[in-house]
């Protein structure tokens, strides 16, 4: 499923906590960031806190009470320094306001690591390393 949200106007709208709320379970996530109040987390997202942000998934709120509509959660990943996070958070038209659902550290692959162990994997650089260990074992290099 696409995106559905743009993720440029949940960060503007993080510039004033009138327009955005924080779920209980992403304001303790918060905290594995160093980030105790829902003020703070706010402008953290708004003020370019999040890097590398990368789209996960959107799935509908089953959780709805309000149904129709549906209401959809957008999830990324996302580094803050070397700390690697994830952000689920949707927008309900009857309020007209963002909800952060989660922000915690994520448990999936590290996708910064991994991209640069295959950039580092393709570079050329470990098939000379393991030529030089060849012949450094073949007496050829000292």
């Amino acid at each position: 499923m696409e995106r559905a949200y743009d993720l440029g106007d949940f960060i503007k709208a993080c510039a004033d906590p009138n327009h955005v709320s924080v779920h209980y379970d992403a304001k303790k996530g918060a905290e594995r960031f160093n980030i105790f109040t829902e003020v703070d987390l706010l402008a953290f997202i708004n003020s370019d806190g999040l890097e590398d942000v990368e789209f996960i998934n959107t799935e509908v709120w089953h959780l709805n009470p309000n149904k129709p509509p549906d209401i959809y959660v957008d999830a990324y990943s996302f580094y803050s320094g070397k700390k690697y996070g994830y952000i689920a958070f949707m927008f309900s038209p009857k309020t007209q306001k963002w909800r952060i659902k989660s922000f915690k550290l994520n448990t999936k692959p590290k996708t910064r690591e991994i991209k640069a162990d295959r950039n580092y994997l393709t570079s050329g650089k470990v098939k000379k390393i393991k030529s030089t260990l060849v012949e450094i074992k073949n007496g050829v290099k000292k």
